[in-house]
Parts: C-alpha cells; structure tokens; sequence
C-alpha cells in the first residue's frame, strides 16, 4: 500500500506549514509529495518548506491557487497527478494530532473515503444509530441528498482510495469551491463506495488561530502546538539544516491494471513522443496540414469554443486559440495533462474516458479527436467490453453539437487491415473503406445519419492521413 500526501501552499507561513509536514510524516511514511505552490510563496520559502518533509522521496511541485475560486482546481489537479494507492490531504494550517490504522481499512476494497474530524467537533449523523461505514456524515443535522447540500461542510484532511477518485474525477465540477471535498464524497458514495470515519483523530485546524482561542483545548488536552513540533523534530530531524541532495527513491511508473492507452503515463514514452511530435519533420508537415483544416472548419461552423477530446499534450492548443476558440481539452492519462500544463499553465484541461464522458449530450458544437483511435482496440474484450473504436465513436458522437473532427493515420499503409503491437500501444493500420464503415455504423445509430466528409493528403509525410468530419 502507498500513499500519496497533497499540499496546497498558499501563503509564506512557516510555522503552521512546518507544524502540518512534521505533525504528518510523524504517523504516516509517503511515497510520494505532491505541493500545489500559490505563485506568491518564493522561492526560497518553497526550498523550506521541501525540508520540513525530511524525506528521500520524490517531492512535485504543480501550481496552486491564488485566490478561493481557484483551490478546488489547484486541490483536484494534484490528485489527478497522484500515483499511489492513497491520496491524503493536508491542509497548510492543519496538524494532525492522532493516527489511525490506513492498512486496516484498505482491507475493505470498497472503502474510498475516510474523513476525520476537526476542532473535536464530529460529524453528526442522521439518526442515533451507530455509524456504519458507508454512511453519508452530516453536521448540524444537515442531511446530504444532492451535492449541492454539502456545500458549507467542514473538513481538509481526509483520504481517498485513487481508484475512487480516479472514478468520480471526470464528473466533478472544478469551478465549484464551497468544501468541494463533500461534493467529492456524495459522488462516491453514490457510485457505490463505502465512506469510513474515523472520530478518534483531532484535527487542529488553522493552528495559529487555536493555539491562541482555544485555551480549554490546551489545558485539558495540553496541546501546545509549538511543544508538539519541537518534540517531534528531537524524534525525527528538523529538516531544515542543509543536507547534499539525494537520489530519490525509484517509483514504478508501470501500472499494471492500466489498459493499452493509458501506458502514455510512461514519463519516458511521454518524453520521447513529445521529441517526435516537434522534431520529426514529417510530423510537422502533417501539423501544418491540420491546422490548415481546423482553421477552414472553424470559419466553415463559426464556432467560437472547441473540446479537445484525448488532447495529450495539447498540441493542438496554440493554433485553436490563435483563431479566437476557447480551448478545452480532456484526456485519460494524468501525466500527459501534467506535461501539457507545465507548456501552457492557463490552459483548461481536466481528466475524460473517451469511452464514458462526463459531458451531456450534445454539450460542445465542435469537438476535434486527434491521432487516438489507431490506438483503441478495434473490438471489446472480455476485461474492457465497451472500450473499443466502435463505443469511442458513438460517445464522441453524443456530446458533439455540431461537428465532429476525427484524425487517423497510418491509413492504406498496407493492402490490408493491420493491426500491431509495439512497445505496449496499438497501432491499427486500416483501409480507407474500413474506416469508414465503422464511422457510418456508430454515428446516430439508428437515427438520422451524418454527414461525411473525408479529407487525405496527397503526397509525401501526409500521405497516408485522413481526416473524417461528420456533421450534424
């Protein structure tokens, strides 16, 4: 089991942040560190705050937020980037003064949250019964039936199993900023996952302000929370003294329950595919092709905003918002979301399975899918039965509004169908015919049909691409 602990650094507070790293890593050993860093903390606080963890293991450093409207995307987008079994947030201001046995209720596969409580003051629940894992908590006798319902709960230092999140990510509002994490928690318990609470644990939070109002806290608990760090920087280092920098820990990249397409989260395939798509001169002829597509299509529909569905680095961003399109793009793979940020830090991307989308039907009048479906399987399997070319169609079908731009390659490549394995990935290297049959077949199955455009390159890098553009 590991565990992935995520920080929002907002302000340059030195000791209530030393007080949250230090009161963490006493009950718990991370894997990994992931700092969302407001752009207001400078370098040199950033540098301090990396000792405060006194650790080995990998620290990664993501943009935070720098006001309240941008924490629940700066919040969420460290736990898309996240890599372990567990996902554990820790406020900046927030010591945790109590553990709890994380192995133990991972037993349970079907938990996928766990909350504490805060200032000693417990979640209430709906009725007098004892709390049973799985129960939706409620404070002030405050019952939770929608999500908006739990806008106004109290609570940052909870975890979520990764697989849980991962599930309920694509359907999270990432503009919605009111306690978030509860809205988090009624999509989970709605798909199924089981909550767990653990009442036991004091969360001191906003720790400056405690030491300060809370006197019946200190005298009948005696904490002190100066007197907790300096206990526990005698027991585990203070870690700020300088030490040589240390090679971090391997951390395996490779998961192992990830279908063919996510193996893009290689950081090492990430880095040589982003060399080929730029330095490859073929590829950048077959760019230049595109472009010069996207901009006849977006003068041709007068769209005014595109969805990069599978957008990987967001290639296609530059030229799609110097024609005046607001630009947004989804993907799969974290980490192809993580390179495309650190290119472009504005950019609006967020994570989708192309196979089962968060967006409603028809929600985007133009939606552009560039170089995947070679690289979908060409039909289901037993472990995946609806990811397959056929279902990616008709789900980028459903929320397209108006247009649909869909680009393949490796098309008449050879007399026949082909279908390869290289390195992990799918390469279907199909006949013109062949694709278009499987578009006809799988847009408005059964319902009034598309138009269909075809568009090939002629000659030399383009050769063997083609664009299919499907009208509603």
């Amino acid at each position: 089991m590991t565990i992935s602990l995520c920080m929002l650094i907002s302000r340059e507070r030195l000791e209530p942040i030393r007080f949250a790293c230090t009161s963490a890593r006493r009950h718990w050993e991370f894997d990994e560190i992931l700092l969302g860093v407001s752009s207001k903390i400078s370098e040199d606080t950033l540098e301090k705050i990396k000792r405060f963890f006194h650790t080995k293991k990998p620290i990664r450093i993501f943009p935070g937020a720098d006001t309240r409207e941008e924490v629940a995307r700066a919040r969420f987008n460290l736990f898309d980037n996240a890599k372990c079994d567990w996902i554990m947030n820790v406020d900046d201001d927030d010591g945790i003064l109590g553990n709890f046995d994380l192995g133990a209720i991972a037993e349970n596969h079907r938990v996928g949250f766990i909350h504490t409580g805060i200032l000693a003051v417990y979640m209430e629940k709906v009725t007098d019964r004892p709390t049973q894992p799985g129960d939706l908590l409620i404070r002030e006798l405050k019952a939770v039936e929608r999500p908006e319902d739990a806008d106004g709960f109290r609570g940052s230092h909870y975890v979520y199993r990764r697989e849980a999140w991962q599930q309920v990510s694509p359907i999270v509002d990432r503009e919605e900023t009111a306690y978030e994490e509860w809205r988090v928690v009624w999509h989970m318990r709605h798909m199924g996952w089981q909550g767990h609470l653990i009442d036991k644990v004091l969360q001191i939070q906003r720790v400056r302000d405690w030491t300060v109002a809370a006197k019946h806290q200190r005298e009948v608990r005696k904490f002190v929370w100066t007197d907790v760090v300096k206990e526990l920087e005698e027991k585990f280092g203070s870690g700020v003294e300088d030490r040589p920098e240390e090679e971090p820990e391997a951390v395996e990249s490779r998961d192992a329950n990830k279908r063919d397409w996510q193996l893009w989260d290689d950081e090492s395939k990430r880095s040589n595919v982003e060399k080929f798509w730029h330095k490859d001169q073929e590829q950048v002829a077959r760019r230049e092709q595109f472009n010069n597509i996207l901009g006849n299509l977006a003068k041709r529909g007068k769209f005014d905003s595109v969805l990069d569905f599978s957008c990987g680095t967001c290639e296609d961003y530059p030229y799609l918002s110097s024609l005046g399109l607001r630009y947004r793009g989804v993907d799969v793979t974290p980490g192809m979301l993580e390179m495309a940020r650190e290119k472009y830090p504005i950019v609006d991307v967020s994570l989708d399975d192309i196979f089962s989308s968060k967006f409603a039907d028809r929600e985007h009048p133009w939606v552009v899918n560039s170089a995947v479906l070679p690289h979908l399987p060409l039909e289901p399997t037993k472990d995946n039965p609806e990811a397959c070319v056929p279902q990616a169609i008709r789900e980028l079908w459903r929320i397209t509004g108006g247009c649909l731009t869909v680009r393949l390659f490796a098309v008449d490549r050879y007399p026949e169908d082909d279908t390869r394995r290289l390195n992990g990935f799918i390469y279907n290297s199909l006949r013109q015919r062949t694709w278009l049959d499987l578009f006809k077949a799988n847009l408005s199955p059964g319902g009034r049909p598309a138009t269909v455009e075809i568009v090939r390159g002629h000659s030399g890098p383009t050769e063997d691409i083609m664009e299919v553009v499907a009208w509603r």
